[in-house]
């Protein structure tokens, strides 16, 4: 299977989420195709095939690890360019 269907096939399996509901931060969280692109990018290049893999792996997890976890860990809070415009992106460790 080539990379681009390997990604594709994954990025079905990411859209059928839609959202999950937090209980540690009390709100629904959106799985986006920003969210996505952070599994195949960092800092707009793109990841090593190998943490690609990985992270996409990791995607049936996504809903389950969510709607479990009680406890925010760290609030962090950073800007990015996104398309040329600067976006805040807030990232919340959490843990059950």
């Amino acid at each position: 299977m080539s990379t681009a269907v390997y990604i594709k096939s994954w990025r079905k399996e990411y859209k059928k989420i839609s959202k999950v509901y937090c209980k540690a931060i009390s709100n629904d969280i959106y799985m986006n195709s920003e969210g996505f692109n952070h599994l195949i990018y960092k800092r707009g290049h793109r990841r090593n095939l190998r943490e690609i893999h990985y992270r996409l792996e990791l995607i049936p997890f996504i809903q389950p690890t969510i709607s479990k976890s009680k406890n925010i860990v760290e609030v962090r809070s950073q800007f990015i360019n996104i398309k040329g415009k600067s976006k805040e992106i807030i990232f919340v460790e959490l843990n059950y």
